[in-house]
Order: C-alpha cells, then sequence, then structure tokens
C-alpha cells in the first residue's frame, strides 16, 4: 500500500453547509471546549499526563416498528444521544492500550451521567469531563504498569505501534434528521402481516422496520474534526411454515437501504412478498434432497456474495485485522507474545486463495453499473479517509487487512476502516469492510459456467451436479432453489434443501471457477433480529456465479434438513 505523506497531506478541509470556520453547533462547541481544557490541566501526581483524547458523539432518532401474526406489538419514535472518550497516556509506541494487566483492579466512579439530549452546553461538557477523568486514571496505571514491564524484560517498544499517526482531517457534512412518517409504517407493517393470515401453514410471521437517522460528530487532540450525517432502514419480513412432516421452516425477505428516497415502494414490497409466498408454497410440495453428494456446486446470483464474504472472514485468513492484547503474566508468555509478532511482520502475506483471486477495497464509490452500493462512506469513525483504491488479496495472497490506527503485522499504518456501527442502543465502532470487489484474473464467460459444471462432474463420474440459485428479489433474501442438473441432459430437477452451512463448508480454495459477470450485493455486516440492527451497511461487487470443488451435503442427515419440528394438538384456526 502507498502510504500518504503526513507532511504534504497534513491539513484536509471539506465543508458542507457552514462557514469556513467549520461547525459551530453546541454539540462540537462543547467536545472542543472540554478537550482543549482537559489537555492543557488532566494531571495526575505519579503519572503521565494525556498525549491523546477523542471525543465521539452521536444523536440518533429511531423509530422501532414489530408486528407478529398479523398484529403490531411494539412501535416507538425515539432520540438518542450516543457516546465515548478515548483517552491515552505515553505516546504513539506505548501507550496504555493494547495491554492487560490482571493484578490490577478498577473501581467504577460514581458520578457517570448520560449525555443530555438538549443542546446543553455546559451539561454536555459536565458528562465529557467526567468519563474523561475516569479513563484517564485507567489509562495512567496502566500506561505505568505497561512501562514498568518493558523495563523489566528489557526492551523500550514492541515491534509494533501501539497507536497510528495519522493526517489532520476536517470535514463538517451534518444535516437535518429526515424520519420517515411512523404511522405510514405502522400501516404497511400492518398490511404485510395480515397478507400471511391466507395460509394457514404458515406457523408464524414477523414484520420488523427500523430506521435510524443520525448525525456523528469526531473531535481528537491531534486536531482531527468530523461531522457525518448517517442513515440506516431495514424492513425484514420473516416466515416459519410447517410441512405435511411437521417440520418447521423459516425463510426471510429484507431491504436495507442508506436514505429515506430509497426505501421501497408498497407495490415493490407486494410483488416481492407474492413470490415470497409462491415460493413458500412450491417448497412444502418438493422432493427432499435424499443423497450424499460430493462434487462440484454451482453457485449463483447473491449466494455468491455470501460464500466470499464468510470465507473472507475466517480467522486466520480475515480481511479485518484486530490485535491481542499483551498480558502482564509471566515472563514467558510475554516474550512468546513478542516472537510471535515478528514472525508475523517477517511471514508477509500468505496464501488464502487460488492464484488469479483478488479483492479490492473501494470505499468512495457511490454506484456500479447504475446500482447504489451502500457500504459508501467518506471517512470512518476516527477520522480517517480510506483509499479510493485498496488492493486486499493480490494474487491468491493476503497482502493487507482492513484496520484502524492500531498497527497489526499487514497493516501497520491505519486504512480507514474503523467504522461506526449502529444498533437501536447508539452507536460502536468496529473494523469492518464498506465496498469489496471479487474478481478473478482468469474468470470463465458466465455463459459457459453451467458447461464447466458439467466437465467437472463428469471427470470424476458423477450423475448429476448441484446448482444453487437465489430466487430473484429487490430486497436481500434467505430464499435459493437447488437443482439437480443431469450430466448427460443438461435438464434441472429441482430438489429442497432447507439449510446449506456456507460458511462452514467452503474455502477460498475450492472456488475454482469464476464468471466474468458481475453483480452488486448490498448487505449487513452484523446481526439483525427483532430488536433491529446491530452492525453496519456494506455492499460487494462480485462475479454472478462461482463453481466450488468438492463440495458435501448428505440429505440422509434429517436435523441438517430441519432444526426442529412442531406438532400441533389441534389445526390452526385459519385452516379451512
Amino acid at each position: 500500500m502507498k502510504r500518504v505523506s503526513l507532511i504534504a497531506c497534513s491539513f484536509l478541509f471539506i465543508c458542507s453547509g457552514y462557514a469556513q470556520s467549520g461547525d459551530e453547533s453546541v454539540i462540537l462547541r462543547a467536545m472542543r471546549d472540554e478537550l482543549g481544557r482537559n489537555m492543557n490541566e488532566l494531571k495526575s501526581d505519579g503519572y503521565k499526563d494525556p498525549f491523546f483524547i477523542g471525543y465521539g458523539v452521536t444523536e440518533l432518532k429511531t423509530i422501532n416498528i414489530n408486528a407478529m401474526n398479523g398484529g403490531i406489538f411494539q412501535s416507538s419514535l425515539d432520540s438518542a444521544r450516543s457516546w465515548y472518550t478515548r483517552v491515552m497516556v505515553g505516546d504513539y509506541a506505548v501507550n496504555d492500550e493494547n495491554y492487560n494487566d490482571p493484578n490490577m483492579v478498577f473501581t467504577q466512579d460514581l458520578g457517570y451521567t448520560n449525555l443530555p439530549l438538549d443542546d446543553n452546553y455546559n451539561g454536555i461538557r459536565r458528562s465529557l469531563w467526567i468519563s474523561t477523568n475516569n479513563i484517564y486514571k485507567a489509562a495512567a496505571r496502566l500506561q505505568k504498569s505497561k512501562t514498568d514491564l518493558y523495563k523489566e524484560i528489557g526492551i523500550k517498544e514492541l515491534p509494533l505501534k501501539d497507536f497510528a499517526e495519522a493526517p489532520k482531517v476536517q470535514i463538517y457534512k451534518s444535516k437535518p434528521i429526515n424520519i420517515p412518517d411512523i404511522k405510514q409504517w405502522e400501516n404497511k407493517v400492518s398490511a404485510i402481516g395480515k397478507g400471511f393470515l391466507e395460509m394457514p401453514e404458515v406457523f408464524r410471521s414477523a414484520i420488523g422496520f427500523f430506521y435510524i437517522g443520525a448525525n456523528h460528530y469526531f473531535v481528537n487532540s491531534e486536531g482531527i474534526e468530523v461531522v457525518t450525517p448517517h442513515e440506516l432502514g431495514y424492513l425484514t419480513i420473516s416466515v416459519q411454515m410447517i410441512d405435511e412432516d411437521y417440520k418447521v421452516f423459516a425463510e426471510e425477505l429484507a431491504y436495507l437501504v442508506s436514505s429515506v428516497e430509497d426505501l421501497p415502494s408498497e407495490e415493490v414490497i407486494e410483488a416481492d412478498v407474492n413470490k415470497l409466498k409462491e415460493y413458500l408454497k412450491n417448497k412444502v410440495k418438493q422432493e427432499s434432497f435424499d443423497d450424499i453428494y460430493y462434487g462440484p456446486l454451482l453457485v449463483e446470483g447473491d449466494l455468491v456474495a455470501d460464500v466470499f464474504m464468510n470465507a473472507l472472514m475466517v480467522n486466520d485468513i480475515s480481511i479485518t485485522a484486530e490485535r491481542d492484547n499483551l498480558n502482564n503474566t509471566d515472563k514467558g508468555l510475554l516474550e512468546t507474545y513478542i516472537s510471535n509478532m515478528k514472525k508475523e511482520m517477517a511471514r508477509g502475506p500468505q496464501r488464502i486463495g487460488n492464484p488469479d483471486l483478488t479483492v479490492t477495497a473501494l470505499s468512495h464509490l457511490d454506484t456500479y453499473n447504475g446500482t447504489k452500493l451502500i457500504g459508501n462512506f467518506t471517512v470512518d469513525s476516527e477520522g480517517v479517509i480510506p483509499p479510493d483504491s485498496l488492493k486486499i488479496v493480490e494474487n491468491g495472497r493476503l497482502v493487507t487487512q482492513l484496520n484502524g490506527r492500531t498497527p497489526v503485522p499487514l497493516a501497520p499504518e491505519s486504512n480507514g476502516h474503523n467504522r461506526l456501527n449502529f444498533n437501536f442502543g447508539g452507536t460502536f465502532k468496529s473494523i469492518a469492510p464498506g465496498i469489496l470487489s471479487i474478481e478473478s484474473q482468469k474468470p470463465t464467460a458466465a455463459s459457459e459456467m453451467k458447461n464447466a459444471l458439467i466437465k467437472k462432474a463428469e471427470e470424476i463420474g458423477l450423475d448429476y451436479a448441484l446448482i444453487f440459485r437465489p430466487v430473484k428479489t429487490t430486497g436481500i433474501s434467505s430464499m435459493f432453489q437447488a437443482y439437480k442438473i443431469d450430466v448427460k441432459t443438461k435438464e434441472e430437477t429441482p430438489v429442497r434443501i432447507d439449510f446449506v452451512d456456507l460458511s462452514s463448508t467452503i474455502s477460498l480454495f475450492r472456488v475454482n471457477g469464476i464468471s466474468d459477470k458481475k453483480i452488486v450485493s448490498n448487505q449487513f455486516f452484523g446481526s439483525t433480529g427483532s430488536n433491529g440492527i446491530n452492525g453496519v451497511p456494506i455492499s460487494l461487487i462480485v462475479p454472478d456465479a462461482i463453481i466450488v470443488d468438492g463440495f458435501e451435503i448428505s440429505g440422509l442427515n434429517e436435523n441438517f434438513q430441519s432444526n426442529s419440528r412442531y406438532v400441533p394438538t389441534t389445526p390452526s384456526p385459519l385452516a379451512k
């Protein structure tokens, strides 16, 4: 990765809707003033002064609507302010972070307060003051313990710094928070739920609509100031069915958007829900896959994004990086920690897939082939601007990892991916991608993917091969149809496979056929459920089809096909 000179690019100023003096909101002014005061005055006898302070405040408005079995049981419109404080003692090379001392006992100081919801300048400053004091006390003690330990084992610092420098950035882009009409969406959610009452075989239906509108404020003692707007909307439709053998299976249809304007219309939702209903009716009639299969698999559509996302986030080969803490336990373990760090740095890029595989982060891209990319972001939660293009995997080797300002062996400087995550309790930070583009240097023509699948099946003497094809909707769907394709006749026969764990069965080394045609898959990196969303939106630009060698599945294990059974003592009251 080409490093940006901190001198040549030491100051970046972007202003939108504000005078050159920057954002003059009460929130930012209180953060700025309290930060300056604490940097000048925060001291404690016997300990070092802080060298870094950072504040983050997010003002949010949220909608949370939940319905089950045709009726709304929860609906709320709320306001909140989420915030965090970061204080470091020491310097960039050695500070209190990335370190634990199990012998050190911390007590929770009384008086920790929430941030006021109104623009109360003094109230905001008092909350920041209390948290800064509390965190500084712990940070100062940890830094002293750490430096004392280093002296004891005879080192000044680790091969990697504790914290990476970053260019000074000032971005001011806040805007009024635009929340959808809650009554309108209550009616939509209710109507969707009632639409499933016509299907007595539906055991349970759950509809949820969640929306977050926010402005995030970030300042630190390096002069970085960032104010950015954020929106996130999520409509989820989940249905559980009972088939004739009393097996329970579930399907989901969801919409994830990054602006009010992109929320689906009633007509779009109705068309997709009708596809869901038709899919459910057909699925219970299909014959279950009852064979043991080991061979090539053709994966198409959004399922390709699932395969790559899961494979790229596995343990040691993950494209995201977080550093293990140094623990003050015994000298032998500390020496092992340092030795392992040196080995990782010396090892460099490692092979994680076939040599024609390339993965690139394109964080600033707005659209691809006319499709909006919801993973687009300008700056991360630490005020670092990611590069326009960052090669993560090259020739099948992991050449760098997405990170924040904590250095790791493959990324000693920040590449701006400590992203702001959202949930309905507020915000948090985590290392996450924004936009990933995945391609092969030796792709197969999209029109030839099926023939390539059949050829691979023939070579190992199979009568058929498998295809996983998602049901096309305008949203994100769990619906997919499995097909057995006859090697001789090329005829496709649909079979019922209720569940496939693509995350644990497919590695990148098994992906040996990649289409030359690309699609966009907008997804959610995190978790979703009845309590809303918890994570960050991402976008993947992926091939529209891949061939996986050595895919294994057994249709003889009934638990694989269905996680549970439900045998009612009386029929559904909706049954005619």
